[in-house]
């Protein structure tokens, strides 16, 4: 749990708002309700299914990463010849 300077329980909610809200149970969630879900030490971490705003953040994240993970070729220099009719 992320404290604030004075210990207290941070609230992630000023900071994003409401693009991204990711839900959390000692269970496993139900495929119903749960779009996409993940155990990490011993807990479920998990985007509701109807969350359209969190779906979307992720997609950009997505869309940005592969943007920034391509591989970028260098290309050579462009020969141009002149064309003219006769």
């Amino acid at each position: 749990m992320t404290s604030d300077e004075n210990g207290e329980p941070f609230d992630w909610s000023l900071v994003v708002g409401d693009l991204v809200n990711i839900h959390s149970r000692t269970e496993q969630p139900d495929t119903d309700t749960a779009r996409v879900a993940v155990n990490y030490r011993g807990s479920w971490f998990y985007i509701d299914d109807p969350d359209s705003n969190t779906k979307h953040t992720f997609l950009l994240l997505e869309q940005l990463a592969a943007l920034l993970g391509g591989k970028v070729e260098k290309a050579g220099p462009l020969l141009t010849l002149p064309v003219s009719a006769p």
